[in-house]
């Protein structure tokens, strides 16, 4: 399965990649492209042009951060009129989102590498690779 990401205010992205990769490769999960996403709106627009071409979208980024350009905020002031689903992702000590919309998955990932490999499991992978 070929995935995207998309950095968004994050962190030790060099790092945060290589834990994603990590995780997700011996799963049979390939990150095809990579973007940096260094406004809201730039965020956005990676984010439509990412689902247009793939079903699964990995974004990484400071999910703690609570101002009005922070990505959990962002997120929700862009998917918030939608039929868009939301929950947490939660193992040991690291929490991440899974957002569905129109049959498209998007995984919100701390910009914590530990945290990231934590977080994305077999269980996980094979829930993405099913078609909704």
């Amino acid at each position: 399965m070929n995935t995207a990401l998309i950095y968004y205010t994050a962190h030790k992205t060099g790092y945060c990649e290589a834990s994603l990769r990590g995780s997700t490769e011996p799963l049979g999960v390939s990150i095809s492209r990579v973007y940096a996403s260094v406004t809201a709106k730039n965020l956005g627009e990676n984010i439509n042009a990412c689902l247009n071409e793939y079903g699964v979208l990995f974004i990484v980024g400071d999910i703690s951060r609570n101002d009005k350009a922070g990505l959990m905020t962002v997120l929700s002031r862009g998917f918030g009129g939608s039929n868009a689903e939301c929950r947490q992702i939660k193992a040991e000590n690291s929490t991440g989102y899974l957002i569905e919309l129109d049959g498209k998955k998007i995984v919100i990932l701390p910009d914590v590498p530990e945290k990231i490999s934590t977080l994305v499991s077999a269980g996980l992978i094979e829930y993405l690779k099913t078609e909704n």
